[in-house]
């Protein structure tokens, strides 16, 4: 399946507070989860990639700190339109905001040169390799 159109992620211009972004990303689960995110080789994993990646942490736990990220506008998620969804695998998938990457680079952490290596030394079974090369929604 090709890319498909795109839906508007959540609007950016919400507020961006450094200090709020410092303290919801010191926590481990959370700075897994942005290094998964990061390391990703499209920058967009979906929940089956992010609970695999992390297996002691369950499925509600991960959506509850994605949550947390996702109100301190640090991490966001798009999704397939319904009629583009593709007929197998994931369709919502999770990405680091163009503000929090900004902070990300100018404190030199998070760096994709450093966590995509990282991230590709992961040994994967075949449904998380299929659901990583997937075609992710592209952003507008």
């Amino acid at each position: 399946m090709s890319q498909g159109a795109g839906v508007r992620p959540n609007d950016e211009s919400n507020h961006f507070d450094v200090f709020e972004v410092f303290d919801v990303i010191t926590q481990q689960t959370r700075k897994d989860l942005i290094a998964d995110i990061v390391g990703h080789p499209k920058g967009m994993p979906s929940m089956k990639e992010l609970q695999y990646l992390n297996p002691d942490v369950d499925r509600t736990t991960i959506l509850g700190h994605l949550r947390k990220l996702m109100d301190a506008n640090v991490v966001d998620s798009v999704a397939f339109p319904d009629g583009q969804r593709p007929d197998e695998g994931p369709y919502k998938f999770y990405y680091i905001t163009e503000r929090a990457r900004e902070l990300f680079d100018k404190n030199g952490i998070f760096d994709p040169d450093v966590r995509r290596p990282l991230y590709a030394q992961v040994e994967k079974p075949a449904d998380v390799k299929h659901a990583e090369e997937l075609a992710r929604p592209q952003l507008e």
